[in-house]
């Protein structure tokens, strides 16, 4: 079974028929979601990781003003639009049904 990182590596690959642009936002909101699994301790393998794991990273990524720890990523001064967090939510949901359907 292949970690958290190594998924998403396999994940943007896959992708690279897609426009630079639309890889480099599934690996920024991805990216975002490797640190905090990280930085929460979270579990390495993707199949732990609940629901509420998530929705924890969700609500992260909607009320913290100061995201990424201030690691240079843009969008780190402000709490992030509801279209932001829609958008990385639904980044999430294409990731792990992609991860499924790939039998990962």
């Amino acid at each position: 079974m292949e970690n958290l990182s190594q998924l998403i590596t396999r994940f943007i690959g896959s992708r690279r028929y897609l426009s630079e642009r639309s890889v480099e936002y599934y690996q920024t909101c991805l990216s975002g979601l490797e640190w905090f699994a990280k930085e929460r301790g979270w579990p390495t393998n993707p199949e732990s990781l609940s629901r509420e794991h998530l929705s924890d990273f969700l609500g992260y990524v909607a009320t913290e003003k100061h995201r990424w720890g201030g690691n240079g990523r843009g969008g780190t001064t402000r709490v992030a639009s509801p279209a932001t967090v829609y958008h990385y939510g639904k980044v999430l949901k294409f990731f792990f049904s992609w991860a499924k359907e790939e039998e990962y």
